[in-house]
């Protein structure tokens, strides 16, 4: 009597399934705080280091802290913290508003937001405009 030698497998548990196929998923969230927002500023591509960065979201109003130096010099803040921000930027006498950015929650962290600002084209931060 010949015997197959491919047995048949016994199914396998429905509980078994349910975790293979990325079932009852547990996030695991560290105790770090995320920046909503990072921005870097420039003048004909040159990084600026010493601007006045301030964001703003309705009555919520945050000067951005610096980190770094130049070339790699940002600007971070509203950590944890989702919103549709403006963001005003004064260096010297030029000053730039840039606004519409959309900062939204993640599953651990807010969905933090890059932003590049380049002073070519700013105001007068004297003129009012």
């Amino acid at each position: 009597m010949k015997r197959n030698l491919i047995e048949p497998i016994a199914p396998a548990p429905a509980a078994f399934l349910f975790f293979a196929a990325g079932g009852c998923h547990t996030t695991v969230c560290d105790d770090s705080a995320r920046a909503a927002l990072t921005v870097i500023v420039d003048v004909g591509g040159a990084p600026i280091c010493d601007a006045t960065v301030t964001a703003h979201d309705g009555a919520f109003s945050q000067v951005l802290m610096p980190l770094g130096s130049a070339p790699t010099c940002t600007y971070s803040g509203a950590y944890e913290r989702a919103g549709n921000y403006t963001v005003d930027v004064v260096s010297g006498t030029h000053r730039k508003t840039v606004g519409g950015i959309v900062v939204t929650p993640g599953e651990c962290h807010v969905n933090g937001i890059g932003v590049s600002v380049s002073l070519d084209d700013a105001a007068d931060a004297g003129s009012g405009d």
